[in-house]
């Protein structure tokens, strides 16, 4: 799902289906609001397709994006991305975060965050990019999200927060990603009881029992 916050969101999320039977996903937030947010996103959904076509690794795929970003777009325009790639043999989870919100990954084994070290791209040309891997089991659920949720209600009194968000999604975990979803949407218009005055984005991964699968 994708709430904006204006008519026009800054908030973007992709799914992309890779060869041998591999899966790409993104979050991202790009800075500001409104027109020229849109505008620095639909740039980054162009740069982000046609480097996945390419079959740039996870972590190239970022370093030239980065770099696109850094030399076509205003110093202080920028963007946080979470990029990740599901190897359906393996049932390999390979990401990268650049200075977005660190997903949850709520699993058999206890529920922890995909953190990796990074900087938002379109800040500096020569930007690092840290890869990371994880192995999912089935039924294990990936919640990527942007920061308008979790800072929902922050202007009013206290924000939404990290924990309500995981709460939330701990407990339903078991239900079907719609479902949680619109748990989740409740729960935080519950909160901050106004309109959002951030854009708010939530993309659901649940690795599925059947092999080779996730959906």
């Amino acid at each position: 799902m994708c709430v904006p916050a204006a008519r026009i969101s800054g908030d973007y999320y992709d799914i992309m289906q890779l060869s041998g039977g591999r899966v790409a996903f993104a979050v991202a937030d790009v800075s500001g609001k409104g027109l020229p947010a849109a505008i620095l996103m639909s740039n980054l959904h162009a740069g982000l397709h046609i480097l996945v076509e390419a079959g740039h690794s996870p972590g190239e795929l970022c370093a030239q994006l980065n770099r696109h970003l850094c030399q076509f777009t205003e110093a202080y325009r920028f963007a946080t991305l979470f990029y990740a790639e599901w190897n359906s043999t393996e049932r390999r989870l390979t990401y990268v975060n650049a200075g977005h919100t660190e997903p949850l990954l709520v699993g058999a084994n206890g529920n922890r965050r995909l953190a990796t070290p990074g900087l938002p791209i379109g800040l500096f040309p020569n930007s690092e990019f840290h890869v990371a891997t994880t192995v999912l089991a089935p039924g294990d659920l990936v919640a990527l999200y942007s920061d308008g949720i979790t800072e929902a209600g922050v202007l009013e009194d206290e924000p939404f927060g990290d924990q309500r968000l995981e709460a939330v999604i701990n407990t339903h975990r078991h239900r079907p990603l719609s479902e949680i979803e619109h748990e989740v949407l409740t729960a935080v218009e519950s909160w901050s009881g106004t309109e959002p005055g951030d854009d708010m984005t939530l993309l659901l991964v649940r690795a599925t029992a059947t092999t080779g699968e996730a959906v």
